[in-house]
């Protein structure tokens, strides 16, 4: 503020929009928690979960089919399905091999971007601390067309200008707001596992 130079502006805002579009992703993903819309991680029908192990297990080649059956079954497999994780799952499944014995080196990711010629996405937001039974720190995989879900806007960004709280250092404390709402057009479109170990 003291220096005011547009190109420190234009660094601000671009940080503002990056954290803004990281959190709609991540609400679109696993959201639920307080004052927050339900992601696709919460929406997917049980029948279409597809379970690791009583703790979680390392993925499987058998449970990667299995969450592209669980929405062939469910005849969603419109559009263009599939697979989000995040980066601890993609180093797993590039180093597990398919089967337990022989073939070395064929692992149950080969391909630089996609397992059975479905295409794989990497982020950090789909989570790494999930836990089940005594499992802890267990990741996510989904499975499905990204289209189903839908992103519902009621206003622009709201910024409050805060000049009082921080007002005995000279600070200024902006917030912002945004209404919005996740909906997942079809559930049965998408198939999760939630226990992997990697």
């Amino acid at each position: 503020m003291l220096q005011s130079d547009p190109s420190v502006e234009a660094v601000l805002r671009n940080d503002i929009i990056s954290q803004f579009a990281r959190k709609i992703d991540s609400v679109a993903i696993n959201g639920g928690g307080s004052n927050e819309p339900s992601g696709i991680i919460p929406a997917v029908p049980s029948g279409n979960v597809v379970a690791m192990g009583t703790n979680g297990t390392a993925p499987t080649y058998a449970k990667i089919v299995e969450l592209i059956k669980a929405v062939d079954v469910s005849n969603a497999m419109g559009g263009n399905p599939s697979f989000l994780t995040n980066p601890k799952v993609i180093a797993a499944l590039r180093t597990i091999a398919k089967q337990s014995g022989g073939a070395e080196g064929n692992f149950i990711m080969e391909a630089a971007s996609d397992i059975l010629g479905y295409n794989i996405a990497s982020t950090t937001l789909v989570p790494s601390n999930l836990a089940k039974g005594t499992g802890s720190n267990l990741s996510a995989a989904i499975f499905g067309d990204f289209t189903n879900v839908m992103l519902g806007f009621w206003s622009g960004v709201d910024v409050v200008v805060d000049t009082s709280s921080l007002s005995t250092s000279g600070g200024t404390r902006l917030a912002f707001f945004q209404d919005l709402d996740v909906g997942i057009r079809h559930g049965e479109g998408f198939s999760v596992i939630k226990d992997i170990i990697a």
